[in-house]
């Protein structure tokens, strides 16, 4: 398939489309939702990591228990 021609007239395509029994009028928008506001954003949760004796953010090998 071949583009021909574009037709970029707004009252040209509503002429056609009228002809047609295809036009639905000019495209509504519903208008835009409003910016959140800082105040209203909850803070993401604190976890509390322990003291540095009991974190260690690698596991104790040595100590399991196995087959």
């Amino acid at each position: 398939m071949r583009l021909i021609a574009v037709i970029d007239q707004s009252e040209v395509v509503e002429k056609i489309l009228r002809h047609m029994g295809l036009w639905c009028g000019p495209a509504t928008f519903a208008p835009a939702r409003p910016s959140p506001e800082i105040k209203n954003l909850t803070p993401a949760p604190q976890f509390p990591l322990g003291t540095n004796d009991e974190f260690e953010p690698m596991p104790d090998y040595e100590n399991v228990i196995t087959d």
